[in-house]
């Protein structure tokens, strides 16, 4: 504008008359608007970016549980009386069927030879009345009531009966003897417990899971069971146990293991290979633990998108929602352009080409 000052100073007599000229020129030309404006694209400042696609990602996690039966029969006195018989210590291994504890119930022994003695004498009188009736000394109804009287006498000597039977207490699967309470000669009431079994086919491990890592679970293919004493079994199937509002989940995980001798310290692992959307960590910004990157639009303006995040691999992150195949991001400190900058995008390791 100095210039314009003194070329109008020449034309003009008055140096103020020259200056207000080549003011109002200056600002009648103005500078370029779009260098102004910031949309020239070669004026907008370079920036690495990086596009989202996928990669191959070998994902590995381990949880750490106890090895143990994940179902336990408790066997309990159907009635009150006395352990005539229980030969089992902690640790014996049954077969489904077997002997566990024999009983004998007092009051239902002497009840089945009283009723056993009264259904003996029914008979009898029931026999006598028929005969009674045939030669029509006495009636139908008479026979009726005696048979009514033997039928019912019957029914229940066959219920003291088949609660002396519930005295001969089987196994109700293979496992083995987790804790006896009582010994032979043991008085006991109803519902005691008399002692617990494992059942060998319910081995498993119980763990607590977070929410975030209980997609790990879906497919038992990739997960394995090691134990304490180095042996690798498959998980044969899951089972999931959540409560609304916790950030947790309980998984129990079954094994085909049924030796009691593998019951401790066990560790879960997930291994598995696959190829997933992914971003570097320095794409990634995080506030108030979520997760956002800055996204490019077709304009190369940048956007704060909001990701979900999954597995890591080296500088990589797993993308699980937020971003396509395709995408473009700023590949470093997405808080340095606000929301709507524009830039000038340089794709990753090409920044030395566009100087």
């Amino acid at each position: 504008m100095i210039v314009f000052a003194k070329v109008f100073q020449e034309i003009t007599p008055h140096p103020l008359v020259g200056i207000i000229l080549a003011t109002s020129i200056f600002v009648a030309c103005g500078p370029d608007e779009e260098t102004t404006n910031g949309t020239q694209g070669s004026r907008d400042p370079k920036v690495e970016v990086v596009d989202v696609e996928k990669h191959a990602f070998e994902t590995k996690r381990a949880w750490q549980g106890t090895l143990e039966p994940l179902r336990v029969y408790e066997i309990v006195a159907p009635e009150n009386g006395r352990v005539s018989e229980f030969r089992l210590d902690v640790g014996d291994l049954v077969s489904a069927g077997d002997v566990v504890v024999k009983m004998r119930f007092p009051y239902a022994d002497a009840r089945r030879g009283h009723l056993a003695e009264r259904v003996g004498q029914l008979e009898v009188e029931k026999e006598r009345l028929k005969r009674l009736a045939a030669s029509r000394a006495t009636s139908d109804a008479e026979v009726a009531a005696a048979r009514i009287d033997l039928l019912q006498a019957m029914a229940e000597l066959r219920g003291i009966e088949a609660l002396l039977a519930e005295g001969i207490i089987r196994a109700p699967a293979d496992g083995w003897i987790l804790e006896t309470a009582v010994v032979a000669g043991s008085s006991v009431v109803e519902e005691t417990v008399l002692a617990r079994l494992a059942d060998a086919s319910s081995m498993g491990i119980r763990i607590q899971v977070p929410n975030t890592e209980i997609r790990y679970f879906d497919d038992v293919g990739m997960l394995t069971a090691t134990t304490s004493g180095g042996g690798r079994h498959p998980i044969t199937r899951t089972m999931r146990h959540g409560t609304q509002g916790s950030n947790t989940t309980g998984v129990e995980l079954w094994l085909d293991v049924r030796n009691p001798e593998f019951v401790g310290a066990a560790t879960i692992g997930y291994k598995s290979a696959n190829d997933v959307l992914a971003v570097p960590w320095s794409s990634v910004a995080t506030d108030d633990n979520m997760a956002w990157v800055g996204l490019l639009d077709d304009e190369n303006r940048v956007e704060r998108r909001t990701v979900t995040l999954g597995a890591t691999s080296g500088t990589m992150v797993e993308v699980l929602d937020g971003l396509d195949d395709g995408d473009t991001v700023l590949l470093y400190q997405p808080r340095s352009h606000g929301e709507g900058a524009r830039v000038d995008p340089v794709p990753r390791n090409k920044s030395s080409e566009t100087d």
